[in-house]
């Protein structure tokens, strides 16, 4: 059996360009995207929050409360 995968491996070229170009937009315009998963509590961040806030990924468990450690004081009740 012979299956051409050419198409699918062009499509996750395409999907990888996509993504470094978006991280390095991210990167110039030092803004982050992340989304929360609100069954678990997890939140799922682009590299750029990290940086932003200043935390290590490997190190930093991105819970929504510890999410919110992070946040100035004085925004965290805007952000709830």
């Amino acid at each position: 059996m012979v299956e051409d995968i050419t198409e699918r491996k062009r499509a996750e070229e395409a999907l990888h360009e996509n993504q470094s170009a978006l991280a390095k937009a991210q990167q110039i315009a030092h803004l982050g995207n992340w989304r929360l998963n609100v069954e678990t509590n997890q939140i799922t961040c682009s590299d750029e929050v990290y940086r932003i806030f200043g935390v290590n990924s490997a190190e930093f468990q991105p819970t929504l409360e510890a999410f919110f450690e992070c946040f100035h004081p004085d925004d965290v009740e805007f952000a709830r």
